[in-house]
């Protein structure tokens, strides 16, 4: 199963998380970009990126490996295979971001790799360049264990990265001027609401303004390390 993984991570380019078990260590887990089988040792073994070093792996010790990212090809028109969520990383004045968006079986994920981001009022803001996405299977709807149960109570996550939150939301008390915010900001399904959130260093989910919202049932949340860009200085 993981040299089965690893062989369509090879052939798309993606990123990948992996659970390594070194002799007499203890097992790390570990963020890769740029994965390829090694030149030098052969397809037993992977090298990839990680904090801008190159590292090398065998292939027999690596316990787990998920694809977090796929990389977008400009050529290709990319199809979703399963209803879902779809987190987008891409280039933003010159800046790495995200866009999530719900998206059913069989449509375009992406309208073309140079979209024009809308924004409040379908304002246009300048073209972005699409890098890479990550899927979630929907809430009400996954299987996989994807999804972590939360409320309010719960002591919230810390570790950085991406965070995706569903949750339900009292509209009959929410004002109008609000309706239009959530509307265009917020991507909602089968009346579960989502949104994403990027934590960084000395910050938890709930530094987040939906925790302190009293509209809000907090369902669970989906965690995902950020997208690394190639080879990146």
């Amino acid at each position: 199963m993981v040299k089965d993984i690893i062989e369509i991570a090879v052939s798309k380019g993606s990123s990948v998380t992996i659970t390594y078990s070194k002799d007499g260590e203890e097992n790390k887990i570990i963020q890769l970009t740029d994965v390829s089988y090694s030149k030098k040792y052969g397809r037993d073994y992977i090298t990839g990126f990680s904090d801008k070093k190159e590292l090398t792996f065998k292939i027999d010790k690596i316990l787990n490996v998920e694809v977090e990212w796929i990389e977008i090809n400009n050529n290709s028109e990319i199809i979703s295979i399963n209803d879902g969520l779809y987190l987008i990383a891409f280039f933003y004045a010159w800046f790495l971001d995200y866009e999530l968006k719900t998206i059913k079986k069989g449509e375009r994920i992406l309208e073309d790799n140079q979209d024009i981001r809308k924004g409040i009022g379908n304002c246009d803001y300048s073209p972005h360049q699409s890098l890479a996405y990550h899927y979630i299977p929907l809430y009400d709807s996954d299987e996989s264990g994807k999804w972590i149960t939360i409320n309010k109570e719960t002591e919230p996550p810390t570790e950085k990265g991406l965070y995706v939150v569903a949750y339900k939301l009292d509209k009959s008390n929410i004002r109008d001027r609000e309706r239009k915010w959530i509307r265009n900001m917020w991507r909602c399904s089968n009346d579960i609401y989502y949104s994403f959130f990027v934590i960084k260093e000395n910050h938890s989910l709930n530094y987040s303004d939906i925790f302190q919202n009293p509209h809000i049932e907090i369902l669970a949340y989906h965690f995902c390390h950020e997208y690394k860009l190639r080879n990146s200085e």
